[in-house]
């Protein structure tokens, strides 16, 4: 009796774009010096790793609340987008606060391979959270409103190697 038996196979010759980005905002290029910075328990190390983080996974909301004359706001959108951009905020700081946990517990020279895939997940719950929102923001919007926002404004990472890269729409 004749049957067939398929293999399929994936494999992605291009850079690993969360990699790069997390080397990128936890200290460089990568190598030795990744996150080293980050580890410590100094005030200057947290405020180093909150910049970063905000690189990594930024709030188009708050950056849609910068662009209110340009986009015509009416007070009532000017209240909701305000309410989403803080909700953002707090689910997002859930995300900074496991991200900062996993660096402190990997220690002064951790695997970054271990790390990255450690850290992979939480920064996807990150990028859901900012879909969710783009996706409560552009009901709160009307199409001409959402029409002038800057492409790279929707997607998640909102555009820029070293912002997240995503440009797919929500």
């Amino acid at each position: 009796m004749p049957f067939q038996i398929g293999i399929l196979a994936h494999l992605a010759i291009e850079p690993d774009r969360t990699r790069d980005r997390i080397r990128t905002a936890f200290g460089g290029r990568g190598g030795r010096r990744g996150g080293a910075g980050l580890l410590g328990g100094d005030t200057a190390s947290v405020a180093s790793f909150a910049a970063r983080f905000a690189q990594v996974l930024p709030n188009p909301i708050s950056v849609m609340l910068g662009l209110k004359d340009t986009l015509q706001l009416a007070d009532s959108q000017v209240a909701a987008l305000t309410a989403l951009a803080d909700s953002l905020d707090a689910k997002n700081g859930a995300v900074r606060d496991s991200l900062r946990a996993d660096l402190q517990r990997a220690g002064d020279r951790p695997d970054p391979g271990i790390l990255f895939a450690r850290m992979r997940p939480r920064l996807q719950a990150g990028r859901d959270n900012i879909r969710k929102a783009l996706d409560r923001a552009r009901a709160v919007l009307t199409p001409e409103q959402w029409k002038r926002l800057p492409d790279a404004l929707k997607s998640p990472g909102f555009g820029g190697r070293a912002r997240g890269g995503g440009r797919e729409e929500p």
